[in-house]
């Protein structure tokens, strides 16, 4: 793991406990206020990166997006 000041010194950080599809989303929700998710996205990493980093916004959208999942049939659990 790199320490803080590696991080900034190579412009890389490690998020340890979010993936990097999920990582990519959020960023991109950040900047353009719209969710695009995968179709394999993992929707309970979106929810605790969306808790993480206090996001309620995007909590209720992806919600949204798993309940119109369910209504459509597409995801069965």
């Amino acid at each position: 793991m790199l320490s803080d000041m590696e991080e900034g010194k190579k412009g890389e950080m490690f998020i340890p406990d979010i993936d990097e599809k999920t990582l990519s989303t959020l960023i991109k929700y950040v900047y353009t206020d719209q969710l695009e998710m995968a179709e394999d996205q993992d929707l309970q990493m979106m929810i605790h990166a969306a808790d993480k980093y206090q996001l309620p916004g995007l909590i209720t959208l992806v919600c949204n997006q798993m309940r119109e999942m369910d209504l459509k049939g597409e995801r069965s659990e």
